[in-house]
């Protein structure tokens, strides 16, 4: 049994590789606060424009890569027939398909234009989650278990399939998300149902499935889901019976491949499946995060999973819906957004120490540097430690500077300056002097290998140049020593004034075999050290307005002996000592910001540069800047960059407590299609989406154009930026800003040409132009014809103006007629409104109710006579007025709905709900009483069937709503009070009485005041 177990483990272990969280997948994350509509993607479709539509739980996005724009169901005809976008599809034509809970639409982008089917009532379900459309126009939907075919002609569904009648079985066949995919070539759809893999031919009308597949295996009775397309002809699924995923041959119906999923964790159902250009399949599942399987790599797996603290992680950890696009991108619909990611072509790649390294979580890097002879990594932080770390196997060790022998001076290390290497030995500068490392033992020693008449002032770096050259640095002084010979001299600062001498501060030293030794000082100047052992200083700054005040912060040397210089707060300096001669760089050039903490040359011509999580990369042979942002310790400011350069020529740097590699190479990458698209045009404030169009003819007042434009590719890989030209308008070409839009305003009559085009920040690649022509019509006024058309207009207005006047007075007359006539109606309404508040069967039922009270219950015939006083008190008040507050509309409403509980007791219910904050509103006086007493009137009123009679606020709007219970018969009832009432009201404001009658309920409501 023993053996079996050891043979079952060795078989699992052939299949994959050891799981891991690979730091190559590195994801850029478009969420809600980025523009995305609603967090659950449900699809993902890139149409052949070059744009991304995405499906939703509410609503459907398009995204150029730069701008979102959203489409969501609304009260208007053109509009999504439901917000849930479950599956998305693109015909011959350019048209968007999509299915939601309630049928499927087409979208016209160039029209802007919905037209939508709704699957029949009489289904066993309406949600469409599957959608495909052949090239010759046919459009295929599937629901649960049903297989459509639409009539786009007459807007009908077609049942292809069925593939069960009785709802109970549903779930057998549930053709979910991902469970259907079209064989154009065979004219066939393939189905992933949970009694297995289902194949039709639509023109024959042929379905084979696990009953009469003829025992092929590729039809067993068995659960799968998520059919996927292979880039390379195949097509996968996920057998979820036996946790597999499954490849085969659409043409030959044979399995040609299958990948065991038994040894990952927790593996569910399978949800998608992408396998992209690459070989690799990224597997998303019910139960576990995704994995990617790379097929080239001994199918080893690689397990995404989302991690609040790392924002460059997966967005979730289940996915709807992936693709992948021309430049290998792989974009993931998730339950927390759109994640997008290109393995293999990254600019930068985490190390994620702080979750190996548990004394980094709350420490920060401060230097960072290569051993030479093991290619490990000495790291030291802002606390006492200082970590030697195994990137190979992510072993690593801790060193504690606390654990350190005091120099002769008594002092400790204390903050780090540089870590250097001599004779394969590590040595660690501090403001304290330098010591070396003795690992075995855990020991910090000084380092001393100076004779004692040199040893006389602790060193803060120690630069070793070879083995017969070392400068020792310590502020203002400076040693060359020779270890071989064992002597050494002081660098000679004779020759400087006094005012230059304490400027010399040796901070960053460097050297190089052909121009010798220079370092930076604090500010202004580099000390160069001459043939003679003086010390001469070399002036960087020129322009004092635009460079002084700031302090030379971190430098670098270049292969060639250029020495690049940070002079922070106002830019970067370089200075070739070849030419004797600088060049100077700021923001106004491009660079990311002049506040940088670190830089370093690599070797293939950039100079890179840190400023927390913002890195710029200065190309030098172009003389352009390309610059990213890393979401890492966005808020962590507690913390200064280091750069460094290992052996392989990957540049290494911080942010905060974590190591990233950065690869030069993959800054040269150039995209393939890199035409920008269109999102939308704003023309006087109306949306267009000029997807076909090349031509646009605008009317004069339409001078006011909104341009937004994108480009769907990563931009953390292919750094870009947008350049625009209006022809007739711009004299030159306009660097787009960050949000990739252009402005104009009252633009001239004429025609104009826009041309848009993306520009690699490297400036290595320059896509095609977008272009389109534009043409402002000539104002009416301006044309030739406008002047004859003024003369005869001119004639006219003589000839007519005499019977002009006539026919104003006598409107003028008409006028004042129709105003006494308004008035007149206006009068009689509330005359009859009047009326109707001292209506004398109320008056005569509630003196009946107080007769019966008086006998029966004397206490509370007196306070039905006092209530009934108010009444008649607040008529006599407030008849006369045309409005009155809320407030004291209600309050009469109280004393009303008091006396008719009194008279019908159990029978009547009047639920009155109001809010504070109601002292704003008007009503015309005696509403409520009116409208109560129309139900009372209207109605039957029973203990056994009471009368209920919500009033209610919604809206500015007041609401009386009653249950139905009419009477046969309603005395003294003329059908004229509602209609005055609306007529009183139509004075009162412009906001109609709307009035709602279903079998069961009448409800009015008043708009209020």
């Amino acid at each position: 049994m023993k053996h079996l177990y050891i043979i079952c483990i060795a078989i699992l272990l052939s299949h994959f590789n050891i799981f891991a969280q690979d730091d190559q997948f590195i994801f850029q994350n478009y969420n809600e606060k980025r523009g995305l509509k609603n967090n659950f993607v449900f699809s993902l479709l890139k149409d052949r424009k070059g744009i991304l539509w995405i499906g939703t739980q509410n609503g459907l996005n398009r995204f150029d890569g730069a701008h979102f724009y959203n489409y969501q169901r609304s009260k208007q005809q053109n509009t999504l027939p439901n917000n849930s976008v479950n599956c998305l599809a693109e015909d011959s034509h350019g048209n968007i398909w999509g299915g939601t809970d309630n049928g499927i639409f087409k979208y016209n982008p160039s029209l802007n234009q919905f037209t939508n089917y709704v699957i029949s009532s009489e289904a066993l379900h309406k949600s469409v989650y599957n959608l495909k459309c052949d090239q010759v126009g046919n459009v295929f939907a599937a629901s649960a278990v049903q297989l459509y075919k639409l009539d786009t002609v007459r807007k009908k569904f077609q049942v292809m399939i069925q593939l069960t009648r009785d709802k109970d079985s549903t779930a057998w066949y549930w053709l979910a998300k991902n469970h259907m995919l079209l064989d154009e070539k065979n004219h066939a759809l393939w189905l992933a149902t949970g009694v297995g893999l289902m194949h039709y031919q639509y023109e024959t009308n042929i379905l084979t499935n696990s009953k009469n597949g003829n025992g092929q295996p590729l039809f067993a009775n068995r659960r799968v889901s998520a059919l996927a397309q292979s880039p390379f002809g195949q097509m996968w699924m996920s057998d979820n019976t036996h946790h597999q995923l499954i490849c085969f041959d659409p043409n030959t119906q044979k399995v040609t491949d299958s990948i065991s999923l038994w040894s990952i964790p927790n593996i569910g159902s399978g949800s998608a499946i992408l396998e992209d250009h690459a070989h690799r399949i990224w597997f998303g599942n019910w139960r576990s995060d995704p994995v990617v399987i790379d097929r080239m790599n001994h199918n080893k797996v690689v397990i995404l999973s989302g991690q609040d603290k790392l924002l460059y992680s997966i967005a979730s950890n289940f996915i709807w819906a992936a693709l992948e696009d021309d430049n290998g991108t792989v974009w993931l619909g998730t339950m927390n957004g759109l994640s997008m990611c290109n393995p293999g072509q990254n600019v930068f790649k985490p190390n994620n120490l702080p979750q190996k390294i548990p004394a980094l979580d709350s420490c920060a890097i401060y230097l960072t540097e290569e051993d030479p002879k093991d290619h490990t990594w000495w790291i030291a932080t802002n606390k006492q430690w200082l970590i030697h770390y195994y990137p190979q196997s992510g072993r690593y060790m801790l060193y504690s500077q606390l654990n350190a022998i005091p120099n002769r001076w008594g002092y400790k290390p204390q903050n780090w300056n540089a870590i250097r290497f001599y004779k394969g030995q590590l040595m660690i500068s501090t403001f304290n002097g330098t010591w070396t490392l003795i690992p075995e033992k855990k020991r910090f020693v000084p380092f001393d290998i100076l004779p004692k008449d040199l040893n006389q002032i602790p060193f803060t770096d120690v630069l070793p140049a070879n083995d017969s050259l070392m400068y020792l640095g310590n502020g203002n002084r400076l040693l060359v020593y020779n270890p071989i010979k064992r002597t050494g001299y002081w660098a000679s600062n004779e020759r400087l004034n006094d005012d230059l001498k304490s400027k010399v501060a040796y901070m960053n030293m460097f050297w190089n075999p052909q121009y010798g030794f220079h370092a930076t000082t604090g500010a202004d100047y580099i000390a160069q050290l001459t043939e003679k052992g003086q010390i001469n200083l070399i002036n960087l700054v020129k322009n004092e307005l635009l460079e002084k005040g700031g302090y030379f912060h971190s430098a670098d040397m270049d292969a060639d002996g250029n020495l690049w210089v940070i002079n922070k707060g106002y830019g970067i300096y370089c200075y070739s000592p070849k030419t004797k001669t600088r060049a100077f760089w700021n923001d106004m050039d491009g660079l990311m910001d002049n506040h940088l903490h670190a830089m370093k040359a690599d070797h293939h011509g950039n100079v890179w540069m840190a400023y927390f999580n913002r890195f710029s990369i200065l190309n030098v042979k172009r003389n352009s800047f390309a610059s990213f942002s890393i979401p890492y310790s966005e808020r962590n400011t507690y913390y200064y960059n280091c750069l460094t350069l290992r052996s392989d020529s990957v540049v290494m740097g911080n942010v905060n407590n974590d190591v990233f590699e950065f690869y030069p190479n993959n800054l040269n990458i150039i995209p393939k299609n890199t035409m920008p698209q269109f999102s939308v045009i704003s023309i006087s404030g109306k949306d267009y989406f000029p997807e076909h169009l090349t031509n646009l003819t605008l009317e004069p007042d339409q001078n006011s154009i909104h341009f937004k434009f994108g480009l769907l590719i990563n931009p953390n890989i292919f750094t870009h930026e947008f350049e625009y030209q209006l022809e007739g308008s711009d004299e030159t070409w306009i660097h787009s800003s960050e949000i990739a839009e252009a402005k104009y305003n009252n633009l001239r009559a004429g025609n104009y040409i826009f041309r848009v085009r993306a520009k690699g920040r490297n400036t290595n690649w320059q896509s095609a132009e977008r272009i389109l022509y534009i043409k402002i019509n000539t104002p009416f006024y301006k044309s030739n014809g406008f002047l004859a058309l003024l003369l005869f207009t001119v004639s006219l207005i003589i000839f007519y103006l005499y019977r002009y006047r006539l026919k104003q007075r006598d409107a003028l007359y008409e006028m004042e007629s129709r105003a006494q006539a308004s008035e007149k109606e206006k009068a009689v309404v509330m005359y009859d409104s009047l009326k109707q508040q001292l209506n004398p069967h109320f008056l005569f039922n509630s003196l009946t109710s107080l007769s019966g009270l008086i006998y029966t219950n004397q206490d509370l015939a007196a306070e039905f006579l006092e209530k009934m006083s108010g009444i008649y008190r607040y008529i006599l008040q407030h008849g006369d007025q045309e409005t009155v507050t809320l407030k004291e509309e209600i309050r009469f409403a109280e004393l009303f709905i008091h006396l008719q509980k009194t008279r019908f007791k159990n029978g009547l219910i009047i639920n009155l709900q109001h809010s504070s904050g109601i002292d704003h509103y008007r009503i015309a006086p005696v509403t409520l009483q009116n409208l109560i007493e129309n139900a009372i009137k209207h109605n039957m009123i029973d203990a056994d069937s009471p009368l209920v009679i919500d009033i209610y606020l919604e809206n500015d709007y007041l609401v009386v709503s009653n249950n139905l219970q009419r009477k046969s018969y309603v005395e003294t009832s003329n059908k004229q009070g509602l209609k005055k009432l609306m007529t009183l009201y139509a004075y009162l404001t412009d906001k109609p009485i709307l009035i709602e009658e279903s079998t069961t309920q009448f409800s009015i409501k008043i708009p209020l005041i």
